[in-house]
């Protein structure tokens, strides 16, 4: 993208006059020589293990707040025969 541009991490944004306000989506081997993003020498056991609870905790109750959405089923004459 040149030198106006630069990439820190994993996500869709790009930085550029000194704001990351550009989204640019792109392959990691688009960005990094590594493919990895980040320092890996910095993880260990306890980090993942932390890291998994509370992911896990955050999946968990985002799904029991999915539970309560109305969701309704429409009849079956919606039948989508616009798509292919």
């Amino acid at each position: 993208m040149g030198p106006a541009f630069s990439k820190h991490d994993g996500s869709g944004m790009v930085t550029f006059m000194g704001a990351e306000n550009i989204w640019v989506p792109m392959e990691h081997h688009e960005y990094s020589d590594t493919a990895t993003i980040g320092n890996p020498l910095r993880a260990s056991k306890e980090k993942g293990e932390k890291y998994f609870a509370k992911a896990g905790r955050a999946l968990a109750n985002f799904l029991e707040e999915v539970k309560k959405f109305d969701i309704v089923v429409p009849d079956e004459k919606r039948l989508f025969t616009n798509r292919a």
